[in-house]
């Protein structure tokens, strides 16, 4: 992810990113669930505390889209920024797990809520990120010929 906002010239976000996982809200119960060693007498109640302390992850970190969600469940725009530093955490988890941000959004984009300009920016962003060769082009791939993301079908 480091590298990934680097890339982007994301300089502050990739020192920052994900700094709230280190207060006890969030840092315990990912530590219980991923280190804890058996807890399989006590899932439920691990996996609620993890569902929490995720909760408290998406708002309290600006490059999650569920941050700009308002309480009436409205989707509000992303400053580019945010929406940059976003795909750069899928493209960077896509390497762990051997997908691409591009892969990922196409998979999880119905279940979020996001804006029609943050869909813009996001759309532009993997288009960037193949065009650049950081990400390759799967077969449902982005069009490279640039200008409007909309403009060449989607993503």
């Amino acid at each position: 992810m480091f590298i990934e906002c680097l890339r982007s010239g994301l300089i502050i976000e990739a020192i920052m990113h994900d700094w709230s996982k280190l207060l006890p809200s969030e840092f315990f119960p990912y530590a219980s669930n991923f280190y804890g060693g058996d807890y399989a007498h006590k899932y439920f109640e691990v996996k609620q505390r993890v569902d929490v302390a995720w909760l408290y992850h998406q708002r309290r970190n600006k490059h999650h889209w569920d941050y700009w969600v308002n309480s009436e469940g409205v989707a509000l725009p992303m400053p580019a920024k945010y929406v940059k530093q976003m795909v750069c955490d899928w493209n960077a988890m896509g390497k762990v797990f051997g997908d691409t941000a591009k892969e990922f959004y196409h998979q999880k984009k119905d279940s979020m809520r996001l804006h029609s300009s943050t869909i813009e920016i996001i759309e532009q962003e993997i288009l960037m990120l193949v065009k650049n060769a950081r990400m390759p082009a799967h077969q449902d791939g982005c069009s490279e010929k640039g200008g409007d993301a909309h403009a060449n079908g989607p993503i």
